[in-house]
């Protein structure tokens, strides 16, 4: 997997680049919502960032990365992510529908009802993070890596999990269908719960 290419210092966060691009500091304010539009943010890191006033409407995201931010809400539906990386985020809620994701990583992500319906992920990582009651319906999925990662009530409906390792993750209480099951690779206890979600007895 790519990730972001930054050229700058690490230092330099989403609000310094901001102050020199009349656009963004005209519409940049806590106490009202900022409107940020057909755009494409190219080169950035977004770092203790709180988007709640932050209205973002046709943006592309390139070689960008959030640190400790609040994404929660947030509708990202038929947007494009390419080499992006959230490190401790918080996305609760967030939509993802129809989206692209190529050489995306969440890492310590708490990402609780997200929905990826329809969405295309290619080379994305998702390591310790919380992807409770979380929608993959019909979901594009190729080089897929889940480490830890809990998915507890989560659906996986119409979606190719074939060679996707769940393993070392939590599927307790998710929704499969038939054919997004062939070629998923479980453990034995994992096994076990999903043949019995389809009346199967798995007898040592």
């Amino acid at each position: 997997m790519k990730k972001p290419k930054i050229k700058f210092t690490n230092d330099s966060t989403f609000k310094e680049c901001i102050l020199n691009n009349e656009f963004f500091e005209v519409r940049i304010s806590e106490e009202e919502t900022c409107v940020i539009s057909d755009l494409v943010i190219d080169e950035c890191i977004f770092d203790n960032v709180d988007f709640s006033n932050i209205e973002l409407n046709n943006i592309e995201f390139m070689d960008v990365i959030f640190n400790n931010c609040d994404l929660s809400n947030k509708n990202f539906d038929r947007f494009c992510f390419d080499r992006v990386a959230f490190n401790n985020c918080k996305l609760t809620g967030t939509s993802f529908i129809d989206a692209t994701l190529r050489d995306v990583s969440f890492n310590s992500c708490k990402c609780m009802y997200l929905n990826f319906s329809g969405s295309h992920l290619n080379s994305v990582s998702v390591i310790d993070s919380e992807f409770i009651e979380s929608y993959f319906n019909y979901t594009e999925m190729s080089k897929i890596e889940f480490d830890n990662v809990k998915f507890n009530n989560s659906e996986f409906l119409g979606t190719n999990l074939n060679g996707i390792d769940f393993r070392n993750s939590d599927i307790s209480d998710v929704s499969f269908d038939a054919s997004s099951l062939k070629g998923i690779i479980l453990n034995m206890f994992q096994c076990r719960e999903v043949a019995s979600v389809f009346g199967i007895v798995v007898k040592d």
